[in-house]
């Protein structure tokens, strides 16, 4: 089985961002309706439904079918229907991807740290002379998450956890 890739641009995070739209989606995943039955399921007004409609359908979650009858129906997309049921391998890349960042960002963190211990006095995390080490701790405490994070990843990935 070829695996599908999807891909959340700013057009589509924007598209989730709505608690309405959500709400819209979720309507869909039972069937396909017109947006009277949206508008009747959300309790929405019908131009509320329809503006959110148009949001949806331009990211590509919701299509509109027009089969020559009086009513446009709309039903979700394969990509409407992953946004709504995810396979593993998505959630496995969503948590490796926050495991690399959290570990950039953690060595990023202790580098500039050193950096300033070891070079020019002027990065402003002295204080009266005196180490401040918050920065130190919070490379350390991203570290610490980004190992947490990888393990989940192995574990979702190996089928070990339902996390």
């Amino acid at each position: 089985m070829p695996e599908e890739t999807l891909v959340l641009d700013q057009n589509r995070c924007k598209a989730l961002s709505s608690k309405t739209r959500v709400a819209i989606l979720k309507v869909l995943d039972r069937r396909r309706m017109s947006l009277s039955e949206v508008a009747g399921e959300c309790d929405l007004a019908l131009s509320t439904v329809h503006e959110q409609m148009t949001h949806l359908v331009e990211a590509g979650f919701v299509v509109s079918e027009n089969d020559g009858h009086k009513w446009v129906y709309y039903a979700l997309t394969p990509d409407g229907k992953a946004i709504l049921h995810p396979n593993k391998q998505i959630n496995v890349l969503v948590v490796l991807a926050a495991a690399v960042f959290t570990l950039v960002a953690g060595l990023g963190t202790i580098a500039l740290y050193l950096y300033d211990l070891l070079g020019p006095k002027d990065l402003g995390w002295y204080q009266d002379g005196d180490e401040n080490l918050s920065p130190l701790i919070v490379g350390i405490v991203l570290l610490a998450m980004a190992g947490i994070l990888g393990y989940l990843a192995l574990c979702r990935r190996r089928g070990k956890t339902s996390a």
